[in-house]
């Protein structure tokens, strides 16, 4: 079975339980479970957090600070999660940024930056 490399993680949600029932809960993320009887205990057993642990690949988050989605606290508390085991780990943050819909130049940072994450853990072509 082939190994991930690194993880590119565009604005994703990292703390289901937070989103479907916490301080950052967003309606659509509710309605994903339902009013199913044990949807904590799946919330959690789907959430990224969960499996945060020392060996993980590199993993880069891309985020607005003003996403509407995906709460932007989720990436902030995955980046400190990973940097709290040591696994190598870097947050962009897109300044006034939403749930996508980046400008070029935005995403011409988020490029580079990806690039330059890829290569700093060995992973970027020649």
């Amino acid at each position: 079975m082939p190994k991930v490399a690194a993880v590119l993680n565009w604005f994703g949600i990292a703390d289901v339980p937070d989103v479907i029932a916490g301080p950052n809960r967003r309606p659509p993320a509710e309605r994903w479970f339902g009013s199913m009887p044990n949807r904590i205990e799946v919330a959690k057993r789907v959430s990224p957090m969960t499996y945060v642990r020392a060996g993980l690949p590199p993993i880069l988050t891309v985020h607005g600070d003003a996403d509407p989605t995906v709460p932007y606290p989720e990436a902030v508390a995955l980046h400190a999660a990973l940097a709290k085991v040591n696994v190598p780990n870097q947050l962009v943050t897109i300044k006034g940024g939403k749930h996508g819909g980046f400008t070029p130049e935005e995403r011409d940072h988020i490029y580079l930056t990806i690039r330059e994450f890829l290569g700093k853990n060995g992973l970027a072509g020649k």
